[in-house]
């Protein structure tokens, strides 16, 4: 298999999963009032998992710039700076997380553009935004070079780039990894849908259960090696 077929194969591979796998599936099973959905995830994000982070999503840009959520998912983000009055682009890899977010929008009566894509290969022109956020993303997909080289290119010169990564932190890091392997049972309280998070044997696997048993690309990254991939 060439390396173009190889990195093909992958993506179809990434594809599928989300399709079949939305972003917090594993913690809230989808229900049919898409409506009530969103709005509870948008709730549990940004009232409790990442109130306190909120100041890290500001991009600082004034209401009517145009800004891309790059890997949406089900469009937590993309609602978000959509309600602060921004210009929004969404663009995910997965149909189904697409088609979430088109109707969530059109149920919270929202306007943006959302479409099929994915970033390593972004379907906007160059210099088109003032401002892109990529959420827990490009360590999913096969060419992450490659989707960072992508969102210098979409960005307008001193445009705001907010991107967030599987850190790699000292609990991930021998010789604390063969503590907190051992500990794993007793730190993951909900292991329903990530069962394999609790014998993983590397870093790296443990990372490709985060988002659930079967995702099938997950990478974590140090300061350095993230300050190496963004230089």
């Amino acid at each position: 298999m060439t390396p173009q077929a190889a990195s093909a194969s992958a993506l179809d591979d990434v594809a599928s999963y989300w399709s079949a796998h939305p972003v917090h599936s594993v913690e809230f099973l989808p229900q049919d009032d898409l409506g009530a959905y969103c709005e509870m995830i948008d709730r549990v994000r940004w009232s409790d998992n990442e109130r306190w982070a909120r100041p890290l999503y500001a991009f600082g840009l004034p209401p009517g710039a145009k800004v891309l959520d790059a890997g949406c998912g089900i469009g937590v983000c993309a609602r978000y700076y959509a309600r602060q009055g921004y210009q929004v682009y969404a663009v995910d890899i997965a149909p189904t997380a697409v088609e979430m977010t088109r109707r969530s929008f059109a149920l919270g009566g929202l306007t943006g553009h959302i479409e099929v894509g994915n970033v390593e290969d972004l379907p906007y022109p160059d210099n088109f935004f003032d401002g892109l956020v990529s959420n827990g993303v490009i360590h999913h997909t096969p060419n992450t070079s490659r989707a960072v080289d992508e969102f210098y290119r979409v960005l307008k010169p001193g445009g705001v780039a907010l991107c967030c990564v599987y850190y790699r932190n000292i609990l991930l890091r021998p010789p604390m990894w063969t503590l907190t392997r051992r500990l794993l049972p007793v730190m993951v309280k909900r292991a329903e849908g990530r069962e394999a998070m609790l014998s993983a044997t590397t870093p790296e696997a443990l990372v490709r259960t985060f988002d659930g048993n079967g995702t099938p690309i997950a990478k974590l990254y140090s300061r350095a090696e993230a300050k190496r991939l963004f230089h």
